[in-house]
């Protein structure tokens, strides 16, 4: 039986600043876009993966600010 191949990757929040580690266990099938969020700020992303993607903050937001991100309708 063959194992799933890892996708990691190492991102920055557009947001907060926050370095993120995220990685999905990659499972037979077509990648399509799943959303992730930023768990700093709450901020969505998104990767091009066949797994669900999970996500480990490497360094921690670095924009001085305390709030979450919110999307605005402007």
């Amino acid at each position: 039986m063959n194992q799933p191949e890892l996708l990691c990757l190492e991102k920055s929040c557009a947001f907060c600043g926050a370095r993120l580690e995220v990685s999905s266990a990659e499972v037979q099938g077509k990648p399509k876009a799943h959303i992730y969020t930023c768990p700093q700020c709450g901020k969505p992303d998104e990767i091009e993966c066949t797994g669900h993607p999970h996500v480990r903050v490497l360094a921690p937001r670095n924009d001085g600010r305390t709030g979450q991100y919110q999307e605005t309708m402007f």
